[in-house]
């Protein structure tokens, strides 16, 4: 059920161990509240959930709807940069293509206009331009920011792995497709086309045994028309990447600033600085906007992690305080069903 939950080391209740007391659930004087609030989404209640992660696409729309001084925290280099600057991360880093096109003008405040560039060649917005590749160097404020802006919201890490598992009866050492093995892609082909895919016999996912590929891929790109849930790297319901690619980013039980959260959605409106500022959502400032991540963690590995991280019960950074942008982290967000 959605009911509170209690933590403590007994049969029945939410209990866990790290070797940071802020991921440490159950220990007394880490969690003098000893429970998991009613209100905290625990998987149990239908939500719709993003069949994909976040793409270069995605992200460059929702930065071409922003004001300067909101690009200007959105991104990781300024608005009035040079056309061709990295939007995200130095200038087509890790398959990361998306840069400024037309430089922002800071004396009016003008916003920058962004766009793919993934081959580099500064003619925008090609067919071989990225935008269907998962969007990595994405912090957990990018994030938050672009699930306020649509409507929709983080999911915690119990939904994480409902979004993984369905009902199902868990499967030891299992990923996202109910099963422990895992094949990563070496080689793709048509980079940067909204038909990328591995040429790797048999590959369902993006992990560190991947070579040639310094990057995340386009989203879905392991599933076809024919292909099984193993075989698409897919979850019990058809959401893709959930293991792999890119680290996905959750509301972790494993933080009081995390259990704080009561699930209540984005309304479409960002603050005048670009930060979402949504009650409950882990972690806000005096003024209420979120600028800092404490309350976050990692699920699901990505495509620079050891394939026992892409394991749907892994949680070695299920409470990783982590702020910055980072090569291998993504997004998506689900929304309740009622």
């Amino acid at each position: 059920s959605e009911s509170a939950l209690g933590i403590d080391n007994a049969a029945g209740k939410l209990w866990g161990r790290s070797s940071t007391s802020s991921s440490t659930i159950g220990n007394a004087a880490a969690d003098p509240e000893a429970t998991l609030p009613a209100a905290f989404p625990k998987g149990y209640n239908a939500f719709y959930c993003m069949k994909y992660e976040i793409t270069q696409g995605q992200y460059r729309d929702f930065l071409n709807t922003l004001t300067y001084t909101q690009q200007n925290n959105r991104t990781g280099s300024q608005p009035n940069g040079v056309a061709g600057t990295g939007a995200l991360s130095t200038t087509n880093l890790n398959r990361n293509g998306l840069d400024i096109q037309t430089p922002g003008i800071l004396a009016s405040a003008t916003p920058a206009v962004y766009a793919c560039n993934l081959d580099g060649d500064l003619v925008y917005n090609e067919a071989e331009d990225g935008e269907w590749i998962a969007c990595n160097f994405i912090s957990w404020q990018d994030g938050c920011a672009y699930m306020d802006w649509s409507g929709l919201r983080p999911f915690t890490e119990l939904e994480f792995e409902k979004a993984c598992r369905g009902d199902q009866v868990p499967v030891s050492g299992e990923n996202a497709w109910g099963l422990s093995s895992t094949t990563s892609a070496n080689n793709i082909t048509n980079p940067g086309a909204n038909n990328e895919f591995s040429n790797t016999a048999g590959a369902n996912s993006a992990s560190a045994s991947q070579i040639n590929v310094d990057g995340p891929l386009r989203v879905g790109s392991f599933a076809g028309a024919a292909t099984t849930k193993t075989q698409a790297g897919s979850s019990y319901w058809g959401i893709m990447e959930l293991s792999g690619n890119l680290w996905e980013r959750a509301i972790t039980v494993g933080h009081s600033a995390g259990r704080a959260f009561t699930g209540l959605h984005g309304n479409g409106d960002l603050s005048p600085n670009g930060h979402a500022n949504v009650a409950s959502w882990p972690l806000q400032n005096a003024s209420g906007e979120l600028t800092g991540a404490t309350g976050s963690g990692l699920r699901g590995g990505s495509y620079g992690a050891q394939t026992s991280n892409l394991n749907v019960s892994a949680r070695a950074s299920a409470a990783l305080v982590a702020v910055t942008r980072v090569n291998l982290y993504g997004f998506r967000g689900v929304r309740n069903a009622q």
